[in-house]
């Protein structure tokens, strides 16, 4: 989702309840923080303005933020990092793309621009699946490495497609426990049980939605983690970290992402990034992004060569 958009669903309502002086309605909030703009269908809100000001605004009413790593001292080192992998067919992937950027360079007319964001994120959406799906070999190797060179190490991994935790699972078999959306809520901690308590289970793959919120224990066993598909949203990405960055955590923790080398995945890690320092900006007085992300992911796809 794009910053603005969740903003002014979320935050608006939690400023109101505390300062409804301040920010009486969603319609003003917006106008100023949100980047709004006029369309065919009314006011839209899909980007983010005036971070600063808004930050120096909530700092002034009383606000007061304190991050994970100011409060846990004792926190182990935290490592992120990105690696780019080979694809196993690399020309399947640039004819699929090829047909995407011929598609998105046409001009589409203005009351068409609904019609044509939904398009984008169906198009959009099968380059991510495809390149998820010719990077599996270069997954399954870095996977092997691990469990061949860490000793007894334990590794999380997570997903967002059924089929890509489903083909992990069949590869794995007893040597990993697995969460995706059709594991019953209350059956969630038992996987995570079996994952402390088996030596022989090293692995767990972790659906990003079901597995990357409001789930404690994985901290307890395993400091490594990977990421092979990407949400749209940073705070899921974050989310997804803090399964293992987290109170309970004795080793330094080392989450990295395997990026499809050359693949729409890049664009999409970048955007993230970018979403990211508008967070930052609003919340710490950060340096702020620019635009949504979907203009964002639309502009740099259209200036690839």
């Amino acid at each position: 989702q794009d910053v603005g958009a969740l903003m002014v669903r979320v935050t608006v309502n939690s400023l109101n309840l505390l300062w409804p002086a301040e920010f009486p309605s969603r319609f003003s909030f917006g106008s100023k923080f949100c980047r709004p703009r006029w369309t065919p269908w009314g006011m839209k809100y899909d980007g983010a303005s005036n971070l600063k000001t808004l930050y120096r605004q909530l700092r002034k009413l009383g606000y007061i933020r304190r991050r994970k790593r100011d409060v846990l001292k004792d926190l182990p080192k935290l490592s992120q990092g990105s690696i780019s992998v080979p694809l196993s067919d690399p020309a399947e992937y640039i004819e699929a793309e090829l047909d995407f950027l011929k598609w998105l360079r046409k001009e589409h007319p203005q009351k068409a621009k609904q019609a044509a964001r939904a398009m984008f994120l169906a198009k959009s959406g099968y380059l991510l699946r495809l390149a998820a799906n010719l990077k599996m070999g270069a997954v399954e190797e870095w996977i092997d490495d691990f469990l061949r060179d860490s000793g007894d190490g334990k590794l999380a991994v997570f997903a967002i497609h059924k089929a890509v935790i489903r083909r992990l699972r069949e590869r794995y078999g007893r040597a990993c426990v697995w969460i995706d959306g059709s594991v019953a809520p209350e059956k969630r901690p038992e996987r995570v049980a079996e994952f402390q308590r088996r030596k022989s289970c090293r692995l767990f793959l972790g659906n990003v939605q079901a597995a990357g919120v409001g789930m404690d224990g994985l901290q307890r066993c395993c400091s490594t983690g990977l990421l092979i598909e990407f949400p749209w949203s940073p705070e899921e990405v974050k989310q997804v970290v803090g399964r293992l960055d987290r109170i309970g955590q004795k080793e330094p923790v080392q989450f990295t992402s395997l990026v499809g080398k050359g693949t729409i995945e890049e664009n999409v890690l970048e955007v993230l990034k970018r979403k990211q320092k508008h967070i930052e900006t609003a919340l710490d007085g950060g340096r702020p992004g620019e635009g949504g992300f979907y203009e964002a992911m639309v502009q740099m796809l259209k200036e690839k060569k």
